[in-house]
């Protein structure tokens, strides 16, 4: 149990900095071409 539940919490980890990213990379793309518009 304390294992597997360990893993959750990495992997929900991972995934959470893995959207972040992601959502910080698509906001920095639509702030250049606006800002190159």
């Amino acid at each position: 149990m304390i294992k597997s539940r360990r893993w959750q919490l990495i992997i929900s980890v991972l995934f959470i900095l893995f959207c972040v990213s992601v959502m910080t990379r698509g906001a920095n793309k639509v702030e250049e071409n606006t800002g190159s518009q």
